[in-house]
């Protein structure tokens, strides 16, 4: 049933609350293909500074894309890869979190949680002109945005088909990245 804001918390049978969108989008996902999931890459940082509190890893919905790098000292701050629908008790704070912080990136995709966020990490760094490497905050609306419009096609689309689609929130304009269109 939609709440005040019109959004609706029937989703498999759990209460799952998230924005109109994305739920009109997964259930259009999923009747054309089985086995369609809903992931949110996290930002950490914007999570703890607006909750109090920090993600707390779990080997199954919940896992930090800092997992296994160089940087795994700092994955409290770095994305985390949620599995909406194994991780339904978090959905109110997230869509909550989108609103008042660009820190939530919405994924469509096929892959199981540990197979997403494997692939997830082989993007988290790339190679500059100068030869250094650099890690590339794609899990970050605003980066995320930059990064998109400045990849040529197959570029873009080699970077963004690990999901169906990607979603994010803006300066208040919702933006979708879709590589296969």
């Amino acid at each position: 049933m939609p709440d005040a804001r019109g959004w609706d918390r029937r989703i498999v049978g759990r209460a799952l609350m998230i924005p109109p969108f994305l739920e009109a989008r997964w259930t259009a996902l999923r009747e054309g293909q089985q086995g369609v999931s809903l992931y949110a890459l996290v930002d950490g940082i914007q999570y703890e500074q607006e909750t109090g509190s920090r993600i707390e890893p779990d080997e199954g919905p919940v896992i930090s894309l800092f997992k296994g790098t160089v940087d795994e000292g700092l994955a409290h701050a770095g994305p985390w890869l949620v599995d909406m629908h194994a991780s339904a008790a978090c959905a109110d704070r997230l869509v909550d979190l989108e609103q008042k912080r660009p820190s939530i990136v919405w994924l469509f995709a096929l892959s199981d949680t540990a197979t997403l966020a494997t692939l997830l990490r082989e993007r988290l760094s790339v190679r500059l002109p100068d030869g250094k490497e650099a890690l590339l905050r794609f899990w970050d609306p605003r980066a995320l945005d930059a990064i998109c419009r400045s990849m040529r096609a197959e570029t873009r689309f080699n970077f963004f088909n690990v999901a169906l689609e990607w979603h994010y929130l803006l300066s208040g304009q919702r933006f979708h990245i879709n590589p296969y269109a």
